[in-house]
């Protein structure tokens, strides 16, 4: 849940500010090495658009993308002229991107401007699909809202409602208080957002079921919700990753099917474990151990302890493989 945190606690004196600075960029380079161009996590915005289900009827939202397919600007504008919190979250951040990208084309020779782009605007990719999915949740939700008798304003919030409970929110007041701290502790807290708020959105989901018709009555909402909620986006997006690895290996050569229910049980458990602040990431390398693969058997919390581990082992690349002759892998070469 929100915690309803004012700000970070940093150092106060010369060296926690200057502490403070590193781990602070730190966080935001290795952010925007990992998200720069990433095709696989541009993709997996798309499975929003099943959390998004959750809160908007199918219907209304096959309505909504249709309508957005046929006129996205217009669509966004439209939206954007009634909900101030779509005008700020999809209308400004598309439009400044688009300006920045037509800037640095016609100033190639500018590496100024370049990397302040790069900087600003690391995850355009992110934020172009993004945009789609709550442009398409938001007029499904404003629909529904419509078709349910709502009179204008409260349908405007109700879809504002919608986007920020099932995409996520970038305000501050909807920080959780485990992603608040000092920059030190919020390396270890790189992307938890949204894993945290389809924790909530499901939380939240099966109490109000729960709670209205009991587990009876409930059982095929509840079953709704973990499908669309968990179930196909958990699914979707490891499903993208094996796409764009080859897909998974048929090592004892007797058909897919068993891989890729692996992957079915595995994404889910990933999914979950990614919703438990700090002891999610160790319930997962635990697990990893007792298979094949190797890059499930290390503790990754974040890319930015990532890049440390990186930069620890590329600084043993210069300063003693390379003057002592010892083989240098590609892996090596990619850390220095």
């Amino acid at each position: 849940a929100a915690g309803g945190v004012k700000g970070s606690v940093e150092g106060k004196s010369r060296g926690g500010k200057a502490a403070d600075r590193f781990f602070r960029e730190l966080r935001r380079r290795s952010g925007l090495g990992l998200m720069f161009a990433n095709a696989i996590n541009t993709m997996q915005q798309f499975t929003g658009f099943s959390i998004a289900a959750v809160k908007v009827q199918p219907k209304y939202l096959r309505n909504a993308l249709w309508a957005y397919v046929r006129h996205p600007k217009g669509l966004a504008h439209a939206i954007s002229a009634k909900s101030d919190f779509m005008a700020t979250r999809v209308m400004a951040a598309t439009m400044e991107v688009e300006s920045h990208i037509d800037a640095i084309i016609g100033d190639t020779g500018n590496f100024d401007r370049a990397q302040d782009f790069a900087k600003r605007h690391g995850y355009f990719m992110q934020v172009a699909t993004q945009g789609i999915v709550d442009v398409v949740t938001w007029h499904g939700a404003y629909n529904q809202a419509v078709a349910n008798g709502a009179e204008e304003v409260q349908a405007v919030r109700e879809a504002d409602s919608a986007v920020r409970l099932t995409q996520g929110s970038f305000a501050s007041e909807d920080l959780s208080r485990f992603e608040a701290g000092s920059p030190f502790v919020r390396l270890f807290t790189m992307f938890y957002s949204y894993f945290n708020m389809q924790a909530n959105l499901l939380r939240s989901e099966f109490a109000q079921t729960t709670r209205q018709g009991g587990l009876r009555k409930g059982a095929g909402r509840l079953l709704y919700v973990y499908t669309f909620g968990f179930l196909i986006p958990a699914f979707l997006s490891q499903a993208i990753v094996e796409a764009f690895a080859g897909g998974p290996d048929d090592e004892d050569e007797d058909g897919y099917l068993d891989e890729w229910m692996q992957v079915f049980f595995a994404s889910q458990f990933r999914t979950a474990a990614a919703m438990v602040p700090g002891l999610g990431p160790i319930a997962v390398t635990i697990v990893g151990q007792f298979n094949d693969k190797w890059y499930d058997d290390r503790v990754s919390t974040s890319p930015a302890v990532s890049a440390l581990e990186a930069t620890a082992r590329g600084t043993k690349v210069l300063t003693y493989d390379w003057w002592h002759d010892e083989e240098v892998s590609r892996r090596d070469i990619r850390d220095v």
